[in-house]
């Protein structure tokens, strides 16, 4: 290698350690390093690309433990949040951020001291994780399970009878989700967009298309929603 600027990085290693074999991964994520007397190193030489933004806030994998919460436009403090394992999914929500793989997901709160709310095993695989003020809503299969974010408002009368609910596609598959201020969007490989309002617990609008839609993508307030279809965007206004 002659051009110096083709260096990405220099590595330096113990001065007793002699070079056996080196091996990448397929995906370039990590290099191993073995010696002649049987050591072996492996070095992390880039993150996976894991990030998820709510209104002007971005939460990002700054590192394999650690997801870096900013706001660059509203100019709050970055929040630094310590996590237990490497996730693969995460969420963020106006006060929480929420981080995952597989089947269970760890819910911190983001305004006392970032400390973990609760930890929720799931009955599958999450393919994604969506959440508002008050709910979650996660994508298992071909299943959306919608609950209460806080367990502490389960004692509250107002949220009794509105903790939990299992959503299932019937004929066709769910293929997306979304969460606005108070409604879960949700579209079907059918062309089924539905919305369903949770201060009243029930669905309140419907709109069949002509074919699948892939995913849909809400304004803040619910009322106005584009969406891919599979053949282009389309945009549609709800009242």
């Amino acid at each position: 290698m002659n051009d110096s600027q083709e260096i990405y990085a220099i590595i330096q290693l113990e001065e007793d350690y002699t070079v056996d074999k080196m091996l990448w991964t397929e995906d370039g994520q990590l290099m191993a390093v073995s010696s002649f007397y049987g050591h072996l190193q492996v070095f992390l030489t880039k993150l996976p690309m894991l990030a998820v933004t709510y209104q002007t806030r971005i939460a990002n994998l700054t590192s394999l433990l650690e997801v870096t919460v900013q706001d660059n436009v509203n100019n709050d403090s970055t929040l630094a949040i310590s996590i237990d394992i490497e996730p693969s999914f995460i969420a963020l929500g106006p006060s929480h951020l929420a981080v995952g793989m597989n089947n269970i997901a760890w819910f911190y709160h983001l305004g006392k001291g970032d400390k973990k709310l609760r930890e929720v095993d799931y009955v599958g695989s999450v393919q994604s994780l969506k959440m508002n003020g008050i709910y979650v809503a996660a994508h298992i299969g071909d299943k959306i399970h919608l609950h209460i974010l806080d367990a502490n408002n389960c004692e509250n009368d107002e949220f009794k009878q509105k903790q939990s609910r299992l959503f299932e596609g019937n004929k066709s598959h769910i293929t997306h989700h979304a969460m606005a201020e108070d409604f879960l969007i949700f579209c079907t490989s059918s062309g089924l967009l539905q919305y369903f309002y949770m201060d009243d617990w029930k669905f309140v609008n419907e709109y069949k298309h002509t074919c699948g839609i892939l995913k849909v993508f809400p304004h803040s307030m619910g009322n106005l929603s584009n969406f891919l279809r599979t053949r282009k965007f389309h945009k549609r206004i709800f009242h």
